[in-house]
């Protein structure tokens, strides 16, 4: 059974009417959050109405929205190429304008006029989706996504925007976690930092972890050791795509201080 509902826009006070169905309800008991959304173009900006498991409007948000022909033209353009992003299926473009930098990264798997654009006074970064469709948590993924970039500034490069992209392609469709920001930021940075082990805290948190996991201290130990010296991308390389309790381990030693970061010389 489905019902129509009409809505006032949070930025231009126009009504809008969606339709709510049995689909969306799914949609949202099924989402960890108890939420589903749905993205409705809406001239220079786009509504994100957030719909709960028994088809109430819980939430409506908008973001600002430019065709595909926005663009500050002075900046130098770099594009990255269609056949290093051809798994990629939820993002169809991204756009990265960097003032800073005067340079423009642009990646382009299909051609699409709308976008969601987020700004920060170092960057603006704009993002197309193949679809606009319930669970596309764009007001949730927007702001960690555009800090991730901001904070990672001075270590952008083509390759870490690349494996960004793939990452954020897979996830797209789901809530973002507490480490998201963070484990962003490790793959933004990832062609630019190495591991460097901190000597006194990974002898506080070795003892800690002989306490609780005695059996497993000495590969546990091994494993971290290892670690020392070497560039985030040498440890993500061996991988197919990005294991996520590898990364989730090193965010949360690195979270600890057990473990820090410093740029590649």
């Amino acid at each position: 059974m489905s019902y129509r509902s009409q809505i006032k826009c949070p930025k231009c006070r126009r009504e809008v009417t969606i339709i709510v169905d049995e689909r969306i309800k799914k949609d949202a008991a099924t989402n960890p959050l108890g939420l589903a959304s749905i993205v409705i173009p809406h001239g220079d900006h786009a509504i994100v109405v957030y719909i709960d498991s028994k088809g109430h409007i819980q939430n409506i948000r908008y973001f600002m929205a430019f065709s595909k022909d926005f663009a500050v033209t002075k900046y130098r353009e770099t594009t990255i190429k269609r056949d290093l992003l051809f798994d990629v299926v939820n993002i169809s473009s991204l756009k990265l304008s960097i003032p800073k930098l005067n340079l423009i990264i642009k990646a382009i798997i299909e051609e699409k006029d709308y976008y969601i654009i987020g700004r920060t006074p170092n960057l603006i970064l704009e993002l197309s989706f193949n679809s606009l469709d319930n669970g596309v948590y764009v007001a949730n993924w927007m702001p960690l996504l555009i800090k991730a970039f901001d904070r990672s500034l001075p270590y952008l490069n083509t390759n870490s925007i690349i494996e960004l992209i793939r990452w954020l392609d897979r996830r797209i469709y789901t809530y973002p976690s507490p480490l998201c920001e963070l484990i962003m930021y490790f793959i933004l940075s990832s062609r630019s930092l190495k591991i460097k082990i901190v000597p006194e805290i990974f002898n506080l948190y070795l003892k800690k972890l002989a306490s609780t996991h005695p059996l497993n201290t000495n590969e546990r130990m091994m494993q971290i050791l290892a670690l020392n010296g070497r560039i985030l991308a040498e440890i993500f390389k061996p991988l197919e795509g990005y294991d996520e309790k590898l990364i989730a381990s090193i965010a949360s030693l690195y979270m600890r201080g057990v473990i820090e970061t410093e740029v590649v010389t």
